[in-house]
């Protein structure tokens, strides 16, 4: 599950990137595609934060395994 979450914070941070950079171009350029393309965004970050979720929720417990008392 730790593995889907690093995906999803990928995936996240590529849809953010490309619906600003490549949407707010658009925009200016007053292109008929710049806001399907700029609510890419909203996605982007929903999938950042579910995957930082998921990355938090399910990471090894280091302190437990590299404990000296056992």
């Amino acid at each position: 599950m730790h593995k889907v979450g690093v995906i999803s914070v990928w995936i996240g941070i590529i849809l953010t990137v490309i619906g600003l950079f490549v949407g707010f171009p658009m925009m200016f350029m007053e292109h008929e595609l710049a806001m399907p393309v700029l609510m890419v965004v909203p996605f982007g970050f929903v999938f950042g934060f579910g995957g930082l979720v998921t990355v938090l929720m399910t990471a090894p417990d280091t302190k437990r395994t590299n404990s000296n008392l056992e």
